[in-house]
């Protein structure tokens, strides 16, 4: 299972909740950004 196993390094290669949260954070900031300059 090649997925499973990059997950688990991801996982496992010290991203801990808290920058996992961060990441998800910037990303969804990113995204409502480039929406509303799509809607500008």
């Amino acid at each position: 299972m090649p997925e499973f196993d990059a997950n688990h390094r991801w996982f496992g290669a010290g991203a801990d909740s808290r920058s996992l949260s961060a990441a998800i954070t910037a990303a969804s900031t990113a995204r409502a950004a480039s929406w509303n300059a799509s809607l500008a």
